[in-house]
């Protein structure tokens, strides 16, 4: 696909074109906050042209090759006139190849959201400096998706936009705003970058390329031949919580993936469905009723 193509040419040229790598849709609810509507449509428009105008890579991206994206933002609490707190849920998509279909890439629910904002406010992006938590967060999101986009089309093909984002959780360690601190919780923004670049998780990473690059998008051509990968990806979730009993990516794995799996599996061989059963069993017992769809 052509997104392989953009991958292999940013190694070896600077491109200076304006075509941006995101489109991401904004909503921000403000159903628990006060204020007036047009200053939280205002705080909309301005996180939306944040994320779809900043360049975050020197790659050019097709007006169609954009990778799709979204943020919903739920404000809980307002202090004096810019102190917000609330979450943010981000997730990202890309197609599949061969088809119309498009898959989940990435979901994360940050509940570590509090930042300053009010009406003109510049929000300026610079790579190696902090100006406000909001912008550090969001451009911290815009390097995990394009990261997770990138992994997807080329084997750690999304390392460096990941290291941008570790850079980001590494000059806000100094930071009193949540989210950040390392080791202070499981699921903040330091846990996900940190289990993302864990070399004893690193097969994760391998089997998410497998499952897209050389999985899903074979299935047109070959279901049986697409499968196969499908099923080792599983494997490696379950070798790889043993290593890392409570981490993050084996989690984000099966929440964006879990259906689509047990949709792949409908087709598979008989031993393939057992194994498949076996191992989401283990990796979530709690859906284990739900996994039962396979083998039955």
């Amino acid at each position: 696909m052509k997104r392989v193509l953009l991958i292999l040419v940013s190694l070896l040229t600077v491109n200076f074109c304006v075509a941006q790598e995101l489109r991401c849709n904004v909503q921000v609810n403000y159903d628990q906050v006060q204020g007036s509507k047009e200053t939280y449509q205002e705080m909309q428009r301005s996180i939306s042209e944040f994320m779809n105008t900043n360049r975050f890579t020197y790659m050019v991206f097709g007006n169609d090759e954009r990778i799709e994206c979204s943020m919903m933002i739920i404000l809980r609490e307002q202090s004096g006139n810019s102190d917000y707190k609330g979450e943010i849920q981000v997730s990202a998509k890309r197609p599949v190849y061969n088809s119309s279909y498009t898959t989940n890439i990435f979901a994360f629910r940050d509940t570590y959201f509090n930042f300053s904002w009010q009406e003109g406010d510049q929000m300026l992006f610079y790579e190696n400096s902090i100006e406000s938590n909001l912008t550090a967060i969001l451009a911290f999101y815009a390097y995990v998706i394009i990261g997770y986009d990138m992994d997807s089309f080329a084997l750690y093909g999304g390392s460096e936009y990941f290291q941008k984002a570790e850079n980001i959780v590494n000059m806000a360690q100094s930071s009193s705003d949540s989210g950040w601190q390392a080791f202070k919780n499981d699921d903040n923004r330091y846990a996900l970058i940190s289990n993302i670049l864990d070399e004893a998780l690193r097969p994760i990473r391998q089997s998410f390329y497998q499952y897209h690059r050389l999985g899903l998008d074979v299935m047109a051509e070959s279901s049986q031949k697409g499968r196969v990968p499908i099923v080792e990806s599983v494997r490696v979730l379950q070798e790889c919580k043993k290593r890392r009993p409570a981490n993050t990516m084996t989690r984000l794995f099966l929440d964006i993936k879990e259906s689509e799996i047990l949709n792949v599996m409908t087709q598979a061989l008989p031993d393939e469905k057992k194994d498949v059963y076996n191992i989401l069993v283990d990796l979530n017992p709690t859906q284990s009723s739900r996994y039962s769809a396979i083998i039955n």
